[in-house]
């Protein structure tokens, strides 16, 4: 033999010392042994190197089962049919947070999820055991907020089953979402005041879908509507406006824009009105065209305003130019967009106006003007007064103006858009005014050359203006002191009920004379007073204007002379 077998060597060895001493009847049956060895050992080698590629195949795809499972966000339960838990596995990125597989194995799985789980898992086991087949079961649990989940029960054989459970509370709040969103979507089509719809672009404008606010628009029924049932739509189109309608709808359709347009209708009852339809062509990925589909709302009342205001503004325009003070319209930029009559005569040597800064227009300035209310408008976005210069010709002041400027707010974004300046002339009203200002402080400077105290008060009793004089007479240094404070604080007390009475009664006649009041200072000096006053109507209302004097020295003359009068009488 070529080729001997270790093992059959090491027994010939033992038995006749070496190969060469075994018999020549025994070699044959030898080589017959000793191929079954060597095939046993090749059948073996075969054996483990199959057993060590399965077991590697085993290991391997044993850890692809734990990674897909360990990837899979389920827990999975192995019971009985009783529902006792044999073994529990939970994902990963454990969304079961608050279950221990330690302390529910051997637990009832009808006692660990909580009431509503334990009816619905009860129902779903014994389904699954009577019927061998896979059964599912939804419930909710309230953990720190509520939460759904999905049990798979899986009937597996030998009185056992599988419990897949997943939390399916994400997918359960976008249903709940997406059923909130179909019934706003239904209520809004609903109360929509106008009609959504979808139809063909054939020659009768054939309605595939109407939405319920065809009765409001149309006087028609969805149903009267779809796929021209009683009416088509083409047909409430008013005559007049059919070919641009359709010229228009199909140019964009070409185009592939959206279309908008405005329109006249015919409702079912005969009325007319006026119509905005907004809508689109839907095409295939090959560009060919399916339907249309947009929204059709009535706007009458829109264009019924809009017809309004166009009637308002001629009005204005009338009222603008027959206003007898100026108007001047800028924009932010102290430009004049817009002005009236009498602004343009008013400054006929700066003619043209629009398009000139205010400044260079009505002032000769190359700049902006110091005090310029319009400027602080813009700025602040509030209405701002000042009274200004009026400019003639080569820049000559030959009067007075009252500048009123108010905020022009565009309607549509909320923000400041210009500026209307109200002008009125103030030159006769100023130089009365300073005609006025000259008699006052002549008539003050009278007052207080013969120590006359002055006060104006309300009918409440309150200082509104005063001079200094009577600032003394109250006991005060300076006339801030008594300026708002009420004439109360310094009459003495036992003359107060009797101020009281006279001031009604000056407010009722008019006027009072020779009152005399005693005044009391802080310290308790009495300072008798003698007023006269009178009752005086201003914008504001009536206050009472008072000329005041201190008689100190003729008390005490009248009070002397009473003592003499009375010795001498004593005498006689």
């Amino acid at each position: 033999m070529d080729k001997m077998h270790s093992l059959l060597r090491r027994q010939i060895k033992k038995i006749f010392g070496s190969a060469d001493n075994v018999p020549q009847n025994l070699r044959e049956i030898l080589d017959v042994v000793n191929e079954a060895y060597l095939n046993f050992d090749a059948d073996r080698l075969l054996l483990e190197r199959s057993i060590e590629i399965s077991s590697h195949e085993l290991l391997e795809a044993n850890s692809q089962m734990r990674s897909i499972s360990q990837a899979i966000p389920d827990m999975f339960l192995r019971i009985d049919d009783d529902g006792k838990i044999l073994e529990c596995k939970l994902p990963a990125n454990n969304t079961f947070s608050h279950i221990l597989p330690n302390k529910i194995i051997g637990q009832s799985i009808y006692t660990c999820f909580g009431p509503m789980a334990a009816r619905r898992l009860e129902w779903a086991v014994r389904r699954a055991a009577k019927n061998k087949n896979v059964e599912i079961a939804e419930y909710s649990v309230q953990n720190q907020a509520e939460q759904y989940r999905e049990a798979r029960v899986v009937w597996l054989g030998d009185k056992q089953l599988i419990v897949i459970v997943r939390d399916i509370t994400e997918r359960k709040l976008a249903e709940e979402g997406l059923l909130e969103n179909r019934r706003t979507l239904q209520t809004l089509m609903s109360n929509l005041p106008g009609m959504a719809y979808r139809r063909r672009n054939d020659s009768e404008w054939t309605m595939e879908f109407v939405s319920e606010g065809s009765a409001n628009l149309t006087g028609y029924q969805p149903a009267e509507l779809i796929n021209n049932s009683k009416i088509t739509y083409y047909q409430l189109i008013h005559p007049d406006e059919c070919e641009k309608v359709r010229d228009t709808i199909q140019t964009t359709l070409k185009e592939h824009k959206p279309f908008q347009l405005t329109y006249r209708i015919k409702t079912a009852d005969g009325e007319q009105k006026w119509v905005l339809e907004q809508g689109q062509g839907i095409f295939t990925p090959k560009g060919e065209l399916l339907a249309i589909e947009g929204f059709i709302s009535d706007i009458t009342e829109k264009v019924q305003l809009q017809e309004s205001i166009k009637e308002s503004e001629c009005f204005l325009s009338e009222v603008f130019a027959s206003i007898q003070d100026g108007i001047s319209v800028l924009d932010t930029n102290l430009n004049i967009v817009k002005t009236n009559a009498a602004m343009e005569k008013w400054y006929a040597h700066a003619m043209p106006l629009t398009e000139k800064k205010c400044y260079e227009a009505y002032h000769g300035r190359k700049t902006r003007c110091d005090a310029c209310p319009t400027c602080r408008t813009i700025e602040t976005g509030k209405a701002e007064y000042e009274v200004v210069t009026k400019t003639g010709p080569g820049g000559k002041i030959v009067g007075w103006i009252d500048l009123y400027s108010f905020p022009l707010i565009d309607e549509t974004t909320g923000k400041l858009k210009g500026v209307i300046e109200y002008v009125r002339d103030a030159t006769e009203t100023r130089l009365a005014g300073e005609s006025l200002q000259e008699s006052e402080e002549k008539y003050k400077a009278v007052i207080e050359a013969t120590d006359t105290g002055f006060a104006a008060v309300d009918e409440q009793g309150t200082v509104l203006n005063a001079n200094l004089n009577y600032a003394r007479l109250a006991g005060r240094t300076c006339v801030d002191e008594i300026i708002g404070r009420n004439v109360t604080e310094w009459t003495a007390p036992y003359d107060l009920e009797r101020n009281r009475i006279e001031v009604t009664k000056c407010f009722e006649k008019g006027s009072i004379r020779n009152l005399e009041i005693d005044y009391q200072h802080k310290d308790g000096t009495i300072i008798p007073v003698e007023i006269n006053a009178n009752a005086v109507q201003t914008k504001n209302g009536k206050i009472i204007v008072a000329l005041c004097r201190n008689i100190t020295e003729r008390k005490a003359a009248e009070n002397k002379m009473s003592a003499v009068v009375g010795a001498s009488a004593t005498k006689m």
